[in-house]
Protein backbone atom coordinates (compact mmCIF):
# COMPACT_ATOMS: atom_id res chain seq x y z
CA UNK A 1 0.00 0.00 0.00
CA UNK A 2 1.44 3.43 -0.94
CA UNK A 3 1.47 5.97 1.22
CA UNK A 4 2.57 9.76 0.58
CA UNK A 5 5.37 11.13 3.55
CA UNK A 6 5.29 14.72 4.06
CA UNK A 7 8.24 16.07 5.99
CA UNK A 8 7.56 19.40 7.35
CA UNK A 9 9.95 21.74 8.74
CA UNK A 10 8.60 24.18 11.68
CA UNK A 11 10.58 27.92 10.81
CA UNK A 12 10.15 28.83 14.13
CA UNK A 13 12.60 30.89 16.66
CA UNK A 14 13.34 28.34 18.68
CA UNK A 15 13.49 24.68 18.37
CA UNK A 16 9.69 23.16 18.80
CA UNK A 17 9.20 20.65 21.96
CA UNK A 18 6.88 17.74 21.47
CA UNK A 19 6.00 15.61 24.28
CA UNK A 20 6.20 11.98 23.45
CA UNK A 21 5.07 9.14 25.10
CA UNK A 22 6.94 6.09 23.71
CA UNK A 23 6.58 2.76 24.13
CA UNK A 24 10.47 1.75 24.54
CA UNK A 25 12.41 2.62 27.81
CA UNK A 26 14.50 6.27 26.53
CA UNK A 27 17.30 8.09 29.23
CA UNK A 28 17.70 11.12 26.71
CA UNK A 29 16.38 14.74 26.99
CA UNK A 30 14.45 14.42 30.29
CA UNK A 31 16.88 14.86 33.58
CA UNK A 32 17.51 11.47 35.19
CA UNK A 33 17.27 11.27 38.72
CA UNK A 34 19.57 9.77 41.11
CA UNK A 35 20.03 6.35 41.55
CA UNK A 36 17.98 5.50 38.63
CA UNK A 37 17.71 2.19 37.64
CA UNK A 38 18.31 1.46 33.35
CA UNK A 39 18.17 -1.96 32.26
CA UNK A 40 21.33 -3.54 30.02
CA UNK A 41 21.43 -5.31 26.97
CA UNK A 42 19.99 -9.08 27.25
CA UNK A 43 17.89 -8.20 30.38
CA UNK A 44 13.65 -8.55 30.07
CA UNK A 45 12.71 -7.77 26.85
CA UNK A 46 9.60 -5.89 28.51
CA UNK A 47 9.59 -1.94 27.37
CA UNK A 48 8.09 -0.33 30.11
CA UNK A 49 6.52 3.26 28.77
CA UNK A 50 8.71 6.59 29.50
CA UNK A 51 7.84 9.70 29.12
CA UNK A 52 10.69 12.48 27.37
CA UNK A 53 10.40 15.77 26.27
CA UNK A 54 12.57 15.67 22.54
CA UNK A 55 13.36 18.95 20.66
CA UNK A 56 11.98 18.12 16.76
CA UNK A 57 12.81 20.07 13.77
CA UNK A 58 11.54 17.84 10.95
CA UNK A 59 8.06 15.95 11.27
CA UNK A 60 7.00 12.97 9.20
CA UNK A 61 3.09 13.27 8.19
CA UNK A 62 1.92 9.69 6.30
CA UNK A 63 -0.83 10.48 4.28
CA UNK A 64 -2.59 7.86 1.99
CA UNK A 65 -4.99 9.40 -0.97
CA UNK A 66 -7.49 6.98 -2.60
CA UNK A 67 -9.69 8.50 -5.40
CA UNK A 68 -13.76 7.86 -5.02
CA UNK A 69 -13.54 4.45 -6.44
CA UNK A 70 -10.62 3.43 -3.79
CA UNK A 71 -7.78 3.32 -5.92
CA UNK A 72 -4.72 5.14 -4.97
CA UNK A 73 -3.99 8.20 -6.02
CA UNK A 74 0.30 8.14 -6.81
CA UNK A 75 0.44 11.35 -8.99
CA UNK A 76 0.10 14.16 -6.19
CA UNK A 77 2.62 16.33 -5.83
CA UNK A 78 3.75 18.39 -2.46
CA UNK A 79 1.58 21.60 -4.06
CA UNK A 80 -1.51 19.60 -3.89
CA UNK A 81 -1.29 19.12 0.15
CA UNK A 82 -1.42 22.01 2.80
CA UNK A 83 0.25 21.39 6.32
CA UNK A 84 -1.53 23.49 9.33
CA UNK A 85 0.10 23.03 13.21
CA UNK A 86 -2.65 24.50 15.65
CA UNK A 87 -4.05 27.08 12.24
CA UNK A 88 -0.17 27.80 11.16
CA UNK A 89 0.60 26.87 7.98
CA UNK A 90 3.79 24.98 7.68
CA UNK A 91 6.45 24.40 5.27
CA UNK A 92 7.26 20.86 3.56
CA UNK A 93 10.53 20.70 3.77
CA UNK A 94 10.69 17.25 1.05
CA UNK A 95 7.86 15.05 -0.35
CA UNK A 96 7.87 11.70 -1.19
CA UNK A 97 6.13 8.54 -2.00
CA UNK A 98 6.90 5.02 -0.38
CA UNK A 99 5.54 2.11 -1.32
CA UNK A 100 6.21 -1.87 -0.57
CA UNK A 101 5.41 -2.40 -3.99
CA UNK A 102 6.48 -1.24 -7.89
CA UNK A 103 4.14 1.74 -8.44
CA UNK A 104 2.33 1.74 -12.16
CA UNK A 105 3.09 4.45 -13.97
CA UNK A 106 1.64 5.56 -17.56
CA UNK A 107 5.08 6.64 -18.55
CA UNK A 108 8.50 4.63 -18.64
CA UNK A 109 10.17 4.90 -15.27
CA UNK A 110 13.52 7.29 -15.25
CA UNK A 111 15.75 4.89 -12.75
CA UNK A 112 18.14 7.89 -13.49
CA UNK A 113 15.54 9.69 -11.41
CA UNK A 114 16.30 12.96 -12.03
CA UNK A 115 12.88 13.61 -12.32
CA UNK A 116 12.00 11.78 -9.59
CA UNK A 117 14.68 13.80 -7.35
CA UNK A 118 13.45 17.11 -8.43
CA UNK A 119 10.24 16.44 -7.27
CA UNK A 120 10.51 14.09 -4.53
CA UNK A 121 9.23 10.92 -5.93
CA UNK A 122 10.58 7.72 -5.15
CA UNK A 123 10.58 4.47 -6.89
CA UNK A 124 11.73 0.99 -5.74
CA UNK A 125 14.58 -0.01 -7.56
CA UNK A 126 14.40 -0.86 -11.11
CA UNK A 127 16.06 -3.69 -13.47
CA UNK A 128 19.47 -3.21 -15.66
CA UNK A 129 19.85 -6.10 -17.96
CA UNK A 130 18.39 -8.32 -15.23
CA UNK A 131 20.76 -7.19 -12.52
CA UNK A 132 19.42 -5.51 -9.78
CA UNK A 133 19.73 -1.79 -9.26
CA UNK A 134 22.18 -0.69 -6.39
CA UNK A 135 20.55 1.93 -3.78
CA UNK A 136 23.75 3.53 -1.87
CA UNK A 137 22.43 5.81 1.26
CA UNK A 138 25.26 8.10 2.50
CA UNK A 139 23.59 9.04 5.88
CA UNK A 140 26.00 11.84 7.87
CA UNK A 141 25.45 11.78 11.54
CA UNK A 142 25.53 15.69 12.64
CA UNK A 143 23.97 15.30 15.93
CA UNK A 144 26.87 13.51 18.17
CA UNK A 145 29.83 15.11 16.66
CA UNK A 146 32.22 16.68 18.90
CA UNK A 147 33.62 18.91 16.40
CA UNK A 148 32.44 20.35 12.45
CA UNK A 149 35.47 20.45 11.29
CA UNK A 150 35.20 16.71 9.53
CA UNK A 151 32.16 17.81 7.84
CA UNK A 152 34.17 19.55 5.19
CA UNK A 153 36.19 16.41 4.42
CA UNK A 154 32.83 14.34 4.40
CA UNK A 155 31.85 16.37 1.53
CA UNK A 156 34.43 16.54 -0.59
CA UNK A 157 34.87 12.73 -0.29
CA UNK A 158 30.84 12.70 -1.88
CA UNK A 159 31.92 15.28 -4.53
CA UNK A 160 35.01 12.87 -5.53
CA UNK A 161 32.61 9.91 -5.02
CA UNK A 162 30.14 11.25 -7.56
CA UNK A 163 32.58 12.70 -9.82
CA UNK A 164 34.95 9.30 -10.29
CA UNK A 165 33.86 6.74 -8.14
CA UNK A 166 29.79 5.98 -8.81
CA UNK A 167 28.57 3.66 -10.95
CA UNK A 168 26.36 4.01 -13.86
CA UNK A 169 23.59 1.79 -12.63
CA UNK A 170 23.95 3.72 -8.79
CA UNK A 171 20.83 5.73 -7.04
CA UNK A 172 22.71 7.42 -4.28
CA UNK A 173 20.87 9.30 -1.45
CA UNK A 174 22.73 11.58 1.01
CA UNK A 175 21.00 12.34 4.18
CA UNK A 176 21.71 13.62 7.70
CA UNK A 177 20.76 12.63 11.29
CA UNK A 178 19.13 15.73 12.16
CA UNK A 179 16.92 16.02 8.99
CA UNK A 180 18.27 18.99 7.76
CA UNK A 181 20.03 17.44 4.75
CA UNK A 182 17.63 16.12 2.28
CA UNK A 183 19.19 14.59 -1.25
CA UNK A 184 16.62 12.68 -2.64
CA UNK A 185 17.76 9.20 -4.28
CA UNK A 186 19.14 9.84 -8.05
CA UNK A 187 21.09 8.25 -10.60
CA UNK A 188 21.75 11.20 -12.47
CA UNK A 189 25.42 12.55 -11.60
CA UNK A 190 25.00 16.21 -12.69
CA UNK A 191 22.08 16.68 -9.91
CA UNK A 192 23.96 15.22 -7.45
CA UNK A 193 26.63 17.11 -7.76
CA UNK A 194 25.24 20.28 -7.95
CA UNK A 195 23.12 19.59 -4.88
CA UNK A 196 26.17 18.73 -2.75
CA UNK A 197 28.16 21.72 -4.22
CA UNK A 198 25.35 23.24 -2.33
CA UNK A 199 25.52 21.46 0.79
CA UNK A 200 27.70 23.40 3.61
CA UNK A 201 28.50 22.67 6.96
CA UNK A 202 25.99 25.56 7.39
CA UNK A 203 23.72 23.62 6.17
CA UNK A 204 24.26 20.67 9.27
CA UNK A 205 23.32 20.38 12.31
CA UNK A 206 25.97 22.98 14.32
CA UNK A 207 24.54 22.23 17.94
CA UNK A 208 26.92 20.53 19.97
CA UNK A 209 26.97 19.17 23.27
CA UNK A 210 29.01 21.34 26.16
CA UNK A 211 31.42 19.23 27.06
CA UNK A 212 34.06 19.54 29.89
CA UNK A 213 35.33 16.50 30.98
CA UNK A 214 35.39 12.94 28.07
CA UNK A 215 32.26 10.94 27.95
CA UNK A 216 33.72 7.83 29.14
CA UNK A 217 34.34 9.80 32.01
CA UNK A 218 30.68 11.03 32.48
CA UNK A 219 29.73 8.09 32.76
CA UNK A 220 31.90 6.61 35.23
CA UNK A 221 30.98 9.16 37.82
CA UNK A 222 27.09 8.67 36.79
CA UNK A 223 26.96 4.91 36.74
CA UNK A 224 30.51 3.74 37.23
CA UNK A 225 33.43 3.41 39.37
CA UNK A 226 33.56 7.01 40.05
CA UNK A 227 30.23 7.21 41.17
CA UNK A 228 29.98 9.55 44.47
CA UNK A 229 33.55 9.80 44.43
CA UNK A 230 34.22 12.91 42.84
CA UNK A 231 32.92 16.45 44.00
CA UNK A 232 29.33 17.93 44.41
CA UNK A 233 30.51 20.31 41.24
CA UNK A 234 32.45 17.77 39.34
CA UNK A 235 29.34 15.18 39.25
CA UNK A 236 26.45 17.65 38.38
CA UNK A 237 28.55 18.55 35.42
CA UNK A 238 29.09 14.90 34.62
CA UNK A 239 25.04 14.51 34.78
CA UNK A 240 24.27 17.43 32.67
CA UNK A 241 26.88 16.19 29.94
CA UNK A 242 25.63 12.42 30.00
CA UNK A 243 21.85 13.57 29.70
CA UNK A 244 23.33 16.10 26.58
CA UNK A 245 25.19 13.58 25.07
CA UNK A 246 22.61 10.96 25.27
CA UNK A 247 19.79 12.36 24.35
CA UNK A 248 21.88 13.15 21.07
CA UNK A 249 23.03 9.52 20.98
CA UNK A 250 19.27 8.52 21.05
CA UNK A 251 18.14 11.11 18.61
CA UNK A 252 20.63 9.82 15.93
CA UNK A 253 19.79 6.38 16.56
CA UNK A 254 15.83 7.39 16.33
CA UNK A 255 16.54 9.10 13.46
CA UNK A 256 19.14 6.01 11.84
CA UNK A 257 16.02 2.93 12.52
CA UNK A 258 13.62 5.63 11.00
CA UNK A 259 15.73 5.68 7.47
CA UNK A 260 15.92 1.98 7.49
CA UNK A 261 12.27 1.48 8.01
CA UNK A 262 12.69 3.70 4.68
CA UNK A 263 14.62 1.51 3.10
CA UNK A 264 12.49 -1.21 3.33
CA UNK A 265 10.42 0.16 0.70
CA UNK A 266 13.08 -0.20 -1.90
CA UNK A 267 14.24 -3.31 -3.81
CA UNK A 268 17.71 -4.77 -5.07
CA UNK A 269 21.12 -4.24 -3.16
CA UNK A 270 20.62 -1.72 -0.06
CA UNK A 271 23.52 -0.16 1.29
CA UNK A 272 23.72 2.54 3.93
CA UNK A 273 26.82 4.37 5.19
CA UNK A 274 26.99 5.64 8.58
CA UNK A 275 29.25 8.83 8.31
CA UNK A 276 30.04 9.72 12.21
CA UNK A 277 33.28 10.24 14.30
CA UNK A 278 31.83 7.45 16.57
CA UNK A 279 29.79 7.82 19.85
CA UNK A 280 29.89 6.71 23.11
CA UNK A 281 26.54 4.84 24.48
CA UNK A 282 25.64 4.68 27.83
CA UNK A 283 24.70 1.14 29.33
CA UNK A 284 20.80 2.19 28.93
CA UNK A 285 21.55 2.96 25.22
CA UNK A 286 23.68 -0.26 23.82
CA UNK A 287 20.43 -2.15 23.68
CA UNK A 288 19.10 0.36 21.10
CA UNK A 289 22.18 0.05 18.84
CA UNK A 290 21.26 -3.96 19.47
CA UNK A 291 18.05 -2.82 18.15
CA UNK A 292 19.83 -0.74 14.83
CA UNK A 293 21.04 -4.19 13.49
CA UNK A 294 17.55 -5.95 13.90
CA UNK A 295 16.20 -3.43 11.77
CA UNK A 296 18.80 -3.61 9.15
CA UNK A 297 18.40 -7.20 9.05
CA UNK A 298 14.44 -7.09 8.83
CA UNK A 299 14.86 -4.51 5.92
CA UNK A 300 17.65 -6.32 3.98
CA UNK A 301 20.09 -3.15 4.38
CA UNK A 302 23.54 -2.94 4.78
CA UNK A 303 25.03 -1.09 7.16
CA UNK A 304 28.68 0.38 6.88
CA UNK A 305 30.50 2.66 8.74
CA UNK A 306 32.93 5.57 7.85
CA UNK A 307 35.06 7.22 10.77
CA UNK A 308 35.27 10.56 9.64
CA UNK A 309 37.59 11.58 11.65
CA UNK A 310 40.87 10.15 9.23
CA UNK A 311 44.03 9.06 10.26
CA UNK A 312 44.22 10.44 14.36
CA UNK A 313 47.56 10.81 15.19
CA UNK A 314 46.52 11.71 18.26
CA UNK A 315 47.22 9.50 21.52
CA UNK A 316 44.21 7.01 21.55
CA UNK A 317 41.95 8.66 24.10
CA UNK A 318 39.20 6.55 25.55
CA UNK A 319 36.66 8.26 23.66
CA UNK A 320 38.01 7.20 20.54
CA UNK A 321 38.24 3.79 21.33
CA UNK A 322 34.54 3.27 22.97
CA UNK A 323 33.79 5.62 20.14
CA UNK A 324 34.25 3.38 17.58
CA UNK A 325 32.76 0.05 18.89
CA UNK A 326 29.03 0.68 18.18
CA UNK A 327 30.26 1.92 14.59
CA UNK A 328 31.76 -1.45 14.49
CA UNK A 329 29.57 -3.66 15.79
CA UNK A 330 26.59 -1.85 13.34
CA UNK A 331 28.78 -3.03 10.36
CA UNK A 332 30.02 -6.47 11.48
CA UNK A 333 26.32 -7.78 12.70
CA UNK A 334 24.91 -7.15 9.34
CA UNK A 335 28.18 -8.17 7.19
CA UNK A 336 28.70 -4.21 6.38
CA UNK A 337 32.73 -2.64 5.96
CA UNK A 338 33.94 -0.35 8.88
CA UNK A 339 36.21 2.05 6.87
CA UNK A 340 38.85 3.99 9.49
CA UNK A 341 42.30 5.20 9.90
CA UNK A 342 41.73 6.94 6.65
CA UNK A 343 42.35 10.49 5.59
CA UNK A 344 40.79 9.33 1.66
CA UNK A 345 37.05 9.15 2.38
CA UNK A 346 35.99 8.88 -0.99
CA UNK A 347 38.28 5.61 -1.13
CA UNK A 348 36.08 3.97 1.34
CA UNK A 349 33.02 4.50 -0.51
CA UNK A 350 34.53 3.10 -3.38
CA UNK A 351 35.40 0.12 -1.15
CA UNK A 352 31.40 -0.10 0.16
CA UNK A 353 30.27 -0.10 -3.64
CA UNK A 354 32.74 -2.66 -5.17
CA UNK A 355 31.83 -4.48 -2.02
CA UNK A 356 28.36 -4.52 -2.34
CA UNK A 357 28.77 -6.02 -6.05
CA UNK A 358 29.57 -9.42 -4.41
CA UNK A 359 27.97 -9.10 -1.27
CA UNK A 360 25.06 -11.42 -0.82
CA UNK A 361 21.65 -10.34 0.88
CA UNK A 362 21.85 -9.63 4.96
CA UNK A 363 20.67 -12.76 6.34
CA UNK A 364 17.98 -13.05 9.37
CA UNK A 365 20.65 -14.68 12.34
CA UNK A 366 20.23 -12.45 15.09
CA UNK A 367 24.45 -12.34 16.28
CA UNK A 368 26.08 -12.45 19.50
CA UNK A 369 26.87 -9.39 20.86
CA UNK A 370 29.27 -8.38 23.37
CA UNK A 371 30.04 -5.25 24.82
CA UNK A 372 32.79 -3.59 26.60
CA UNK A 373 32.03 -2.46 29.90
CA UNK A 374 33.05 1.62 30.36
Amino acid sequence: MPFWSCHPCFDLPTAVCLLLTLSVPAVAGAAQKRGSEFPDPGESESEPEFTIKVPVNVVPVNVTVTDKSGRFVTDLTADDFKLFEDGKPQRIQSFEIESSQPLASPEPVDPGGAAAAETGTLQPLQSFEGEPGKLISFFVDDLTERSVKFFGWVISALQEFMEEEMGPRDQVGVFSASGSVRIAFTGDRELLRDRIDDLDAGKLNLLRPLRTMSDVRAIRIVEGDLKGRVSDTTEFEAWRQYNEVQASIHRLLASLRQHLRYLQHFRGSKSLVLLSEGFVPARPMRWRVDRMVDQALRSRVTLNAVDIKGLDTAPLSTDIAFGDFPLERLAEDTGGIFYRASNDLAAGFRQIRDAQSLRKAPTWTVPNRRWSSV
